[in-house]
């Protein structure tokens, strides 16, 4: 009668037995090598190594400078965002200051209407200013015609403006409706304690201007004329000059 002999099966054994096998193998197959090439064989795993270390110090090196990349980037756009609002502020500054100038200028201007008020009666014409324009030879004129009168009684007119000068060694009139760049503007003024009067207009090649005539036909029961004659500034800034 035959007999059953049981086996336990034990792969982890089986697995570290041919693990150790194949060891003992490599070990006997590098004793068994001669000195020159077990130095080969060193050199080769110590290459492989260092080949190894490279490669992650390399990428390690790519990570961190990408990551450089991107924060030398932010601060390039942060750099650009404060110049760009720096540069919005120092404008927002400048037109502020212009304002504030060009306020202070017509403060000034209205305040020698009052004045004006005080020291008179009937129609007049309280000053003029020329500034000249970008455009070359253009130049803009403004003025002020203010009424004195103790009753509240409208002024109606007509106005009148012309320059004198010298064109070609010659004497020459001109009339500010044709030399004008405010096409339709209107010459009548009708008010009761003061009008503002502005004109844009350019000046004929060669026309040297002397003086300015302003005259005023005022109109009602009996019609009266005002004639203000204005020497033409020697020197006129982007300000302006007041004459008169």
């Amino acid at each position: 009668m035959s007999k059953l002999v049981v086996k336990s099966y034990r792969p982890r054994l089986r697995r570290l037995a041919v693990g150790s096998l194949c060891l003992f193998f490599a070990l006997l197959a590098i004793l068994l090598l001669s000195d020159e090439r077990r130095s080969r064989l060193k050199e080769l795993i110590v290459t492989n190594w260092e080949h190894r270390l490279l490669q992650d110090a390399n990428q390690g090196l790519q990570n961190e400078n990408a990551d450089l990349r991107e924060t030398v980037l932010r601060l390039e756009q942060t750099a650009n965002i404060d110049k760009q609002a720096t540069a919005l502020l120092q404008a927002e500054l400048m037109t502020s200051q212009e304002e504030i100038y060009e306020l202070k200028k017509e403060l000034g201007f209205y305040k020698g209407i009052i004045n004006a008020t005080g020291n008179g009666k009937g129609v007049d014409v309280h000053g003029m200013r020329i500034r000249p324009l970008s455009q070359e030879r253009s130049y803009r004129l403004e003025l002020i015609l203010i009424h004195v009168a103790k009753t509240d009684t409208m002024t109606e007119g007509v106005l009148d403006v012309a320059l004198e000068g010298i064109q070609k060694d010659s004497a020459k009139h001109l009339s500010l409706s044709e030399i004008t760049l405010d096409e339709g503007l209107t010459y009548d003024f009708r008010f009761r304690s003061f009008q503002r009067f502005e004109n844009n207009f350019v000046l004929p090649e060669n026309f040297k201007p002397q003086r300015v005539f302003v005259n005023l036909l005022i109109k009602g029961k009996e019609k009266s004329r005002l004639e203000k004659i204005f020497d033409w500034p020697s020197t006129v800034s982007r300000e302006g000059t007041n004459v008169g």
